[in-house]
């Protein structure tokens, strides 16, 4: 049943009445060992947004890793753990992006470009959180946050500088 917990609670059991007893001191050990690997697995199944960081990515890649070559882990361990290396495919994989402006408002992209004044501009990205400025004589500045998703064929960004000074 994958139970893992259940399991170290029952070997807690049995060593309380024999520390010594080989065979529950190697099952704890290795009922641990799985339970650690599968709730590595479940936090990024229940967090994919993290995997748009390179040290989670990179965590996330040893963590599928040791879960592949967890001998015993059951069939649930062994569908997340696809699921998980789905989600780290999806993390490396460039998504479109437009962003969308009017023409008059300079745009920066931090961390990837500058592109001046656009009306409409398709790039490629990978997932994770990006900051998008906008600024225009006369104008004040804007700001846009925005994510790129590894589920989302296409994100929209519009940048425009709106409110007069």
């Amino acid at each position: 049943a994958e139970r893992w917990s259940d399991v170290i609670g029952l070997y807690d059991k049995i060593l309380k009445i024999d520390r010594t007893a080989g065979f529950a001191v190697a099952g704890r050990a290795r009922a641990v060992r799985i339970q650690s690997v599968y709730s590595q697995v479940r936090n990024y199944l229940d967090n994919p947004d993290r995997l748009s960081s390179a040290e989670p990515l990179a965590h996330a890649r040893q963590v599928l890793a040791a879960a592949n070559n967890l001998a015993g882990g059951g069939p649930r361990l062994q569908a997340d753990a696809e699921r998980l290396g789905v989600l780290i495919s999806a993390a490396n994989t460039p998504r479109q992006v437009v962003l969308k402006s009017d023409g008059q408002t300079n745009v920066v992209l931090y961390r990837v470009a500058r592109f001046g004044t656009l009306s409409e501009r398709r790039l490629t990205l990978k997932p994770g959180g990006y900051v998008a400025v906008g600024s225009r004589a006369g104008y004040r500045d804007v700001r846009v946050e925005f994510r790129v998703l590894s589920h989302d064929a296409e994100t929209v960004v519009v940048v425009r500088c709106t409110e007069r000074i």
